[in-house]
């Protein structure tokens, strides 16, 4: 799914403005930052660890400059960011908030921890009362997809970078604001973006085509289950999940264009089903199939084969929904 992840042999510990690196092999532990300021986490993967001073007491910070770091867990070495919050990490790259300059403008920043390099995506991020800042934007396959703002005109959009080639775009979404709620919990991958409004919804970058994401699969429509939200996003596969009788289930179904299913990820996720698949992963048998009351069909048996054609609608004949997480 995604590229953020956390190390395996290691472990951070936050309590009381502090925070901890444990490594699990030797039982050792590293404090990062000291008791004259706050040190929070922000991201980790098996390479580094991105974490955040602030806070400080004196004020200003004495022994180190506030803002987001970088700690190789290989080398022990600490690398200054700049000033910055709410980080998502992919790869070397990191993407991050960052509201520095006179203007005090809230903009999004790439970061790439291996070379240094930094690149400004935009200048003035949209921001909404009520949802989070993280949730508006999100890095992952060397793609970069945010809520745009544009001061000039004032309008609002979903915009993507590509890491590869170091351009932009603004993705053709129609009657994408003005309504509540607006667009959030982005997710992107090299060739999709998903996120919620007031439905599930997601846009292939390789067609510029929107189509809707059931989260209920067909036959399961009358179970009682609640979305386990974000959707997730990888390659051509989008993986949600369902809370069914107390158990967390998730569902993987991959985005068609003209009848051509994308080969499956590998290695496939932990606890994912693929869609096709999920009526013997979550029922003891088929449901059975509504008819009327005076020509009632018998329930197949346990051992009916289930049918294998339910991928998710085709990106290109499903229509986008009518405004009515």
């Amino acid at each position: 799914m995604e590229d953020q992840s956390s190390g395996v042999q290691r472990g951070v510990m936050a309590h009381n403005h502090s925070l901890y690196l444990h490594d699990n092999e030797t039982g050792q532990e590293f404090r990062l930052g000291n008791d004259s300021g706050q040190a929070d986490f922000e991201a980790m993967d098996d390479q580094y660890l991105v974490w955040r001073w602030s806070l400080c007491d004196p004020w200003p910070c004495q022994d180190r400059a506030q803002g987001l770091y970088a700690y190789d867990l290989a080398t022990g070495e600490q690398a200054y960011i700049r000033l910055g919050i709410d980080v998502w990490m992919s790869n070397q790259w990191i993407i991050f908030t960052s509201d520095e300059g006179a203007d005090k403008r809230v903009g999004l920043r790439a970061y790439n921890l291996e070379t240094g390099e930094e690149i400004v995506i935009t200048r003035a991020r949209a921001a909404f009362l009520g949802i989070r800042t993280m949730t508006l934007y999100h890095i992952n396959e060397g793609m970069i997809a945010w809520v745009d703002y544009d001061e000039e005109t004032g309008q609002m959009a979903l915009a993507v970078f590509d890491l590869s080639t170091r351009t932009s775009r603004i993705l053709d979404i129609p009657e994408l604001f003005g309504k509540h709620p607006p667009p959030s919990k982005i997710r992107v991958s090299r060739t999709q973006v998903v996120w919620q409004d007031e439905t599930q919804r997601g846009y292939d970058l390789r067609y510029d085509v929107i189509y809707a994401i059931p989260i209920m699969p067909p036959g399961l429509e009358d179970i009682s289950a609640d979305y386990l939200d974000p959707i997730f996003v990888s390659g051509n596969y989008v993986t949600w999940g369902l809370e069914i009788n107390g158990q967390a289930r998730y569902f993987m179904a991959p985005v068609i264009v003209d009848g051509e299913v994308p080969p499956l990820p590998s290695p496939l996720p932990t606890a994912t089903v693929v869609y096709q698949s999920i009526f013997h992963d979550l029922l003891p048998e088929p449901l059975p199939t509504e008819t009327p009351a005076e020509t009632p069909t018998p329930e197949p048996p346990t051992d009916t084969p289930i049918p294998t054609d339910t991928p998710i609608p085709s990106a290109t004949d499903t229509p986008t929904p009518e405004p009515a997480r």
